[in-house]
């Protein structure tokens, strides 16, 4: 029977082995997070130590940051009052934006929002803005995305 070698037998990821989904992984993620920020909260009103935990909220919160901001939901309104949150040592309210994102997107109810089809809007104009800086207005994605942009504001 072979054996691995030392080398080769490294401890993989939780994402390296079988099926990967990006929206599970997305919501395992957010998961861990709200994990942390209650982990926070518990270890603040006790007065315990919350610097290991938050070492790991913050490894949790970078990867997050760079993708999340850029989606509709929970967009960079909502990441902002969460790093707001963190920033200030309200533990409690971090850990309740958490929550709040995480049930939204498990559930997608952040889709039914009466406010997704404003910021669906919102990263339409920003998108529109950048492309039109990087090339020619006549350009036929740029005239559509125009034309989409039209029809939201109506």
């Amino acid at each position: 029977m072979p054996t691995q070698s030392s080398k080769t037998s490294k401890s993989p990821s939780r994402y390296s082995v079988g099926m990967f989904s990006a929206g599970e992984a997305r919501c395992d993620r957010w998961q861990d997070l709200a994990h942390a920020g209650q982990t926070l909260v518990a270890q603040s009103s006790s007065d315990s130590s919350t610097k290991e935990t938050l070492a790991t909220v913050e490894a949790l919160l970078a990867p997050l940051s760079a993708l999340e901001t850029f989606r509709a939901y929970p967009g960079e309104a909502m990441m902002t009052a969460l790093k707001d949150a963190l920033g200030r040592r309200d533990y409690s309210s971090f850990s309740r934006i958490t929550n709040r994102i995480v049930k939204a997107i498990i559930t997608g109810s952040y889709r039914r929002s009466a406010n997704a089809h404003a910021l669906c809007a919102g990263h339409f104009r920003k998108l529109h803005g950048l492309i039109e800086a990087a090339v020619s207005a006549s350009t036929p994605f740029l005239q559509f995305l125009g034309r989409v942009l039209r029809v939201v504001d109506q």
